[in-house]
């Protein structure tokens, strides 16, 4: 009999966008297309990234996302579907309507078309000029402020001239000159840049000056925490500002360069120096958007962030934080708990490089020379940085690590000091692991036990990392806990494989964190990294896939009880024992920030100190610290690298490093030029030849 492939096809129409969509088969759900662009708006020749990460397809999975840039019917790019995130840079100003088409693992397809806003920098028509030179004055011109040959005197008056129920204006363009002024943004989305924020010089003579008030205090820069990616500052020296008095803080100061109000903002190449606060946060406070190559100089902050504080999830990438001073806490970096901190340099500060980043990514850093007792003060752990008097033992806090390699006997040795080793009761060795080998269970009295130790008994922090793999549907079955009979915490695989379930006991009951599958179940035979965290003070239980974020569930700030009866790896009893093969099984009395899950993801490790140090601890060799004129926290301090540094080449290898000279031989630097035109070519023999060059 011949079999007909049918082909339905459905039009489906909103108010954002056109839809359309057809199956190869009657009984097949049609997929569900949607992307962001961000920024959009954007500029002309920016690059975009378009996110169809929340395409979702409600009986099966999407294989295939096909781009279509100019909606002229053709599609320009198909790639498979993945994360769902592309990157592209239009070559033409205007609204430009994008459309998506995602097909699932049945054939069945549908298409989405959104508008993508992109401006031309040089249309005036979205611009406005500032200048205070009395010679260049448009005051009493016809069109005032929208010329250079008729510029506002001041930059308020042209953010005023804002429209702020605009989506996005466009950008304030400021002359070099001082600018005696303390400007509000007061939610406007648009960018504030000077004439020129690539040119140094520009940037060093292009000042807004807060004048160090103090009846009242006030920031140079003020946000209201409604702004968001739209709005930018770009190019600019930030000077002179006092902060403003935070909420229940009394009467310290905050923020004293640029207070923040947690807007989603991105400041950029910006100088910020020689601002003062009685409070946190001397350069900057509560950020949370992008911090990008800004250098942050001799600003003062009475208790803690003489650079930044509390930028809690912002990103602070390739920004130089040096001399900077704090009478008490980090005088670098304070108080930024979620956020990422990527090829930063942050050096001779008066008081710790970073404090209370202890959920961050820290990668790529060079924490140095800072004056503290230690450079990092309770922080998660780096990857690929260089830090001075760095010990592994400090911040790895791995209290129990089976790597499950054996291959046969009875004993799963515990790779750390002191050793926990565990007896391996029923189960068989496998030699394919995720690395070398592992081990098997069959669902009926296989486990490990490891005898009961006061390492086991972590209270205020916990992480709990294994790789797994399992073909069978289970209903409740453990895979690891502490205390057979009481758990105080433990991992059960349930729902048909289709959940993982972590539970910790606090001293007011136990909590519960799941994170299930959208589609299928983690019974597919493939090996998933999973890491269960618990954080006292940040009060959340977390689950990682493979690297991924998967849920975050707020809990009671309370302690884990203590626990009698050691680690069972496997077991739960009678027939909740997990069927499957565990490798790579870790205990830490710490929680491992997403950037480790990440790492140790892509490592194929659940520990470290085995193979996965990455940080270092020599002098990273700066060219010329306190500059030609020899006092520390000046202008002409060059934090650059030395051919000879080594911190060249070696940052994260999976980082990208296309922006450094000849490609940055492969491998990005450390610090903050790294993957920039500004990085140090690696010259280890000083024969002024760099060694790539010569290793050609």
């Amino acid at each position: 009999m011949k079999t007909h492939r049918r082909i339905r096809t459905i039009l489906l129409t909103g108010a954002l966008g056109l839809c359309l969509a057809g199956m190869l088969r009657a009984d097949n759900q049609y997929p569900h297309p949607w992307f962001d662009a961000h920024p959009n708006p954007a500029w002309l020749g920016t690059a975009v990234e378009l996110d169809a990460g929340i395409s979702v397809d409600p009986d099966g999975w999407l294989e295939w996302m096909d781009w279509d840039w100019d909606n002229d019917g053709t599609w320009d790019e198909t790639v498979a579907f993945g994360e769902g995130t592309i990157s592209h840079t239009f070559t033409q100003a205007g609204e430009q309507t994008v459309s998506l088409r995602v097909t699932d693992n049945e054939g069945g397809w549908c298409t989405i078309s959104l508008p993508v806003e992109i401006y031309d920098p040089a249309d005036p028509a979205v611009r406005f000029y500032v200048n205070n030179d009395p010679q260049v004055n448009g005051l009493d011109s016809p069109g005032y402020g929208k010329s250079p040959e008729t510029p506002f005197d001041t930059i308020q008056y042209a953010l005023n001239a804002v429209d702020g129920t605009t989506d996005y204006f466009g950008d304030i363009v400021v002359a070099p000159g001082t600018y005696a002024e303390h400007i509000q943004f007061q939610g406007r989305h648009v960018i504030l840049t000077s004439q020129d924020p690539d040119d140094p010089a520009i940037i060093r003579a292009t000042i807004i000056d807060g004048q160090n008030a103090t009846n009242p205090p006030q920031p140079t820069v003020r946000f209201d925490g409604s702004e968001d990616d739209r709005t930018q500052l770009r190019g600019l020296t930030i000077t002179g500002g006092s902060g403003l008095p935070y909420p229940d803080s009394g009467s310290d100061s905050y923020g004293g360069g640029i207070w923040g109000a947690h807007a989603d903002v991105t400041i950029s190449r910006c100088i910020i120096r020689d601002n003062a606060v009685t409070g946190k946060g001397g350069g900057v406070c509560v950020i949370e958007g992008l911090i990008d190559r800004c250098v942050f100089y001799n600003n003062t902050a009475g208790t803690g962030g003489g650079g930044l504080s509390g930028c809690i999830y912002a990103t602070i990438q390739n920004c130089l934080v040096h001399h900077n001073d704090s009478n008490g806490g980090a005088g670098g970096i304070l108080n930024s708990t979620n956020g990422q901190i990527l090829n930063c340099t942050v050096a001779d500060n008066d008081g710790a490089g970073l404090e209370n980043c202890d959920r961050n990514i820290i990668t790529n850093c060079i924490v140095w020379g800072n004056n503290a007792a230690a450079q990092l003060v309770n922080c998660a752990h780096p990857t690929y940085s260089c830090i001075e008097d760095y010990t592994p033992a400090d911040y790895q806090r791995v209290v129990g690590y089976w790597m499950l390699d054996e291959t046969s006997g009875t004993i799963a040795v515990d790779a750390v000091a002191p050793c926990h080793n565990g007896t391996v009761n029923g189960g068989y060795w496998d030699e394919d692991g995720v690395r070398n080998g592992c081990l098997g269970f069959d669902g009926y009295y296989d486990y490990v036990s490891v005898g009961d130790h006061a390492d086991f008994d972590t209270r205020d922090e916990l992480s709990l990392v294994f790789w797994f793999q399992t073909e069978t549907a289970q209903g409740y079955n453990k895979i690891i806990c502490h205390d057979s009979s009481d758990s105080k915490y433990v991992v059960h695989i349930l729902d048909d494989s289709a959940t993982l379930r972590f539970q910790v006991k606090l001293d007011s009951g136990t909590y519960t964190a799941e994170a299930t599958r959208p589609t299928g179940s983690w019974a597919d035979g493939v090996w998933h990294l999973a890491a269960c965290t618990y954080n006292k003070g940040a009060h959340q239980l977390r689950i990682y896939v493979d690297g991924q974020l998967c849920i975050c569930q707020d809990c009671p700030r309370e302690f884990i009880p203590y626990g009698d009866q050691g680690i069972l790896i496997g077991y739960y009893g009678s027939s909740y024992d997990y069927i499957g093969r565990l490798d790579e099984t870790a205990v830490y009395d710490r929680t491992l920030a997403a950037g480790e899950v990440g790492v140790l993801y892509l490592q194929g490790l659940a520990g470290y100190g085995l193979g996965l140090e990455t940080n270092i601890n020599s002098n990273p060799a700066f060219v010329d610290p306190d500059g030609p004129d020899d006092v520390l926290g000046t202008p002409d301090d060059d934090y650059h690298l030395q051919a000879a540094s080594a911190c060249i080449d070696a940052g994260d290898p999976t980082a990208e490093c296309d922006q450094e000279p000849d490609g940055g031989n492969g491998r990005i630097n450390m610090g903050a030029y790294g993957n920039t035109d500004q990085a140090a070519l690696a010259d280890a023999d000083a024969d002024g030849m760099p060694d790539a060059w010569e290793q050609a």
